[in-house]
């Protein structure tokens, strides 16, 4: 059969069967001939579904879509987002994901996002239009560039530090972490509520396993080894791209990343070859604030805001984001109370969820107190962290038995659906009595013991006179008492001496017996 042939026999067959023809391709390149074979061929192409063009594009990931797989990620992380913030289970998954790293956060885009051939076409002009320049503008913060400045150690830079970064791979961390999280600013600015899937739990597991650095997990080995237990957001797990620590004895893992991500980033976005180009976009729409707070939301905003975000900072590209901007900066100045830094989110999230069961307004009813009132008040306000609920016992008013036993039956079900630890309560210290200082001893029983202590055969005694006197006294008395019977003159009486001291040993000296001489009374006639 000759190659006309074959072809007419090919394109003989039923639309709908040319249209499954994808499904049993190589990669994108293999997608791109077979569509530039004919116009028949063509056309159904744009037919094709886009969950089955990224599958093929994820094919030829190391090869058209650099750096693997964060360019594809990235290309898809609103989707993901969008698909997660549907409902808690999309959320749990979405996290389970993020502890197997960018590889397993492209596995859920391969199942829940997609693209286009008209979306690849865009990336591929993004690329030369904001990527690489935004890329060599980091390469001049924290990379290469930035290492080779003259004198670098010596005040060549003003913030010259040991990293070690891979720019193309820093600017998609940026740009999925815009993707993911940005819509979140809208939902805030608007109800003052941050959406589950992008509230602060879900951004720590993003930045702990698709942002590695040996840091992170090193960290928190260092706080046991000193008896300080972690915040269990932070806690890192040998998963993912930290398993090479699971088995190895080796402070830093063969297997494990080179680089400094966490570091580097928070390095580059201080940087002040960084910096310039985004405080231009801000003056651009109104400037910047005052209240360090505001200041602080206001470029989150700004920079945050993925893929097409980066262009923002490109000269002339400013104009498709002026509008939105504006707006964003007037809910930021008409915000009339800061955003509350509450040390246990977690925490006040689950007692507002109690008030707002027993919440008899919302269901019609007159106002009623819930009892809940006080524990939201002080979780506010509160600013130590507690890692278990016990641990707010006494410590946090309005917070008792009932409500720590609702929050800690919470807490178990939040670490078995993330897979994380539960954490302990902090031991009570063991209760003893207190060490009575001893009290000063006066000048007078000091003299008492150092005589004492030159004294082999003294004994103390708890009577107050000495020994001489008491012996003297026994002796007058019992020479009283035989005076009637036998009178004698000039009776000589030996005291007995004491028994030797067992309590103390000291150097033995002589001593003389003691004698007391009592003279005999005449009676008087």
């Amino acid at each position: 059969m000759t190659r006309d042939e074959c072809s007419a026999s090919l394109l003989s067959l039923p639309e709908d069967v040319l249209l499954t023809l994808p499904h049993y391709l190589r990669d994108i390149e293999d997608f791109i001939n077979l569509a530039a074979t004919c116009r028949l061929l063509h056309n159904l192409s744009l037919h094709t579904l886009p969950r089955t063009i990224l599958r093929l594009a994820a094919a030829a990931s190391r090869t058209f879509f650099r750096p693997d797989p964060c360019f594809l990620v990235a290309a898809t992380a609103r989707q993901v987002g969008e698909w997660a913030s549907r409902s808690s289970e999309n959320t749990a998954e979405l996290r389970a994901a993020f502890r197997k790293g960018m590889d397993g956060l492209l596995e859920l885009a391969l199942e829940h996002a997609g693209l286009t051939m008209e979306r690849i076409r865009e990336l591929y002009e993004l690329r030369f239009s904001t990527i690489n320049p935004v890329v060599d503008l980091i390469d001049r913060c924290v990379g290469v560039q930035w290492y080779a400045t003259p004198n670098f150690w010596d005040g060549g830079v003003d913030d010259a530090w040991t990293l070690n970064m891979d720019p193309p791979e820093t600017f998609f961390h940026l740009a999925t972490y815009g993707e993911l999280f940005a819509p979140a600013f809208d939902t805030f600015l608007d109800t003052g509520v941050v959406p589950e899937a992008m509230d602060v739990d879900t951004r720590l597991e993003f930045v702990k396993y698709c942002i590695p650095d040996w840091m992170c997990y090193i960290r928190q080995k260092d706080l046991r080894n000193t008896g300080n237990k972690p915040d269990p957001r932070r806690v890192v797990q040998p998963v993912g791209p930290y398993e090479p620590f699971l088995n190895s004895v080796k402070t830093y893992p063969d297997g494990f990343t080179e680089y400094t991500h966490q570091r580097g980033l928070g390095h580059l976005i201080d940087s002040t070859r960084w910096n310039p180009s985004w405080a231009e976009v801000r003056a651009a729409v109104g400037g910047d604030f005052e209240e360090e707070w505001r200041q602080d939301l206001w470029k989150a905003v700004v920079m945050y805001q993925g893929l097409e975000g980066m262009k923002m900072i490109r000269p002339g590209d400013l104009a498709p984001w002026r509008e939105r901007l504006a707006v964003w900066r007037a809910k930021i100045a008409a915000l009339t109370l800061r955003p509350g830094k509450c040390a246990n989110p977690l925490f006040l999230r689950w007692v507002k969820e109690f008030h707002d069961e027993k919440d008899y307004r919302k269901r019609g009813g007159p106002p009623r107190a819930t009892g809940y009132e006080n524990a939201v008040r002080a979780l506010e306000m509160c600013t130590q962290t507690y890692a278990h609920p016990a641990d707010m016992r006494g410590k946090v008013s309005g917070v008792g038995p009932t409500t720590i036993e609702r929050l800690t039956e919470k807490l178990e079900e939040y670490c078995e659906r993330r897979a994380m630890p539960m954490p302990e309560p902090t031991p009570k210290p063991a209760r003893g009595r207190k060490a009575v200082a001893a009290k000063p001893k006066t000048p007078s029983k000091a003299k008492v013991e150092k005589a004492e202590s030159d004294d082999e055969d003294f004994t103390p005694t708890k009577r107050k006179r000495t020994q001489r006197k008491a012996a003297a006294s026994k002796a007058k008395v019992k020479h009283e008492e035989d005076e009637e019977d036998e009178p004698e003159d000039d009776d000589e009486y030996e005291d007995k001496p004491p028994p030797k001291k067992r309590a103390r040993r000291m150097p033995k000296k002589t001593q003389e017996p003691v004698e007391i001489i009592v003279r005999e009374v005449e009676e008087s006639e």
